[in-house]
């Protein structure tokens, strides 16, 4: 196992340990640095939904994201100028 995946490994076990809560915000953090590098988040079954992170209530945690808005035209977002 190289060094790099070591400390991952660790860094997962560390996290087993974490209370869900814990987990989510590390997972939000870990979204804005891909964010900062430039990585979209997306839905992988829809591609038009950006991920904006997860928010945890009692037992479970919900994903939030939120679909792109088309320009204003056809449903397909395309326009018709005339």
């Amino acid at each position: 196992m190289n060094r790099m995946s070591s400390r991952v490994s660790a860094l997962l076990k560390l996290a087993e340990g974490a209370p869900p809560k814990t987990i989510v915000q590390t997972i939000n953090g870990l979204l804005a640095i891909l964010r900062k590098k430039g990585v979209a988040i997306v839905d992988f079954e829809d591609s038009s939904r950006k991920v904006h992170g997860f928010k945890i209530f009692t037992n479970t945690a919900y994903l939030l994201a939120a679909k792109e808005q088309t320009p204003e035209g056809d449903a397909d977002g395309e326009h018709n100028h005339k």
